[in-house]
């Protein structure tokens, strides 16, 4: 990954916790993982949804987004 990749990386995964996404893991637990590196630790967001660009754009990090659903229909739609 290129540090620019990364970098926006870093800027969905920010955009998402600033609309209400909680990050599952702890990024001070990667060392590497230092702004203006190319180095990410990975990350999981809960409760996204489709106004934030993690599930809006294909995001090619280690970043999963994951959207609460009413039922299987929901989740399949």
């Amino acid at each position: 990954m290129s540090t620019r990749a990364a970098a926006d990386i870093r800027t969905i995964v920010a955009e998402a916790v600033s609309k209400g996404a909680t990050g599952l893991i702890d990024v001070n637990a990667f060392a590497m993982d230092k702004a203006g590196t190319p180095y990410m630790a990975p990350q999981i967001l809960v409760d996204v949804d489709h106004s934030m660009k993690i599930m809006a754009d294909e995001c090619f990090g280690p970043v999963c987004g994951v959207m609460p659903v009413a039922d299987d229909d929901e989740a399949i739609a």
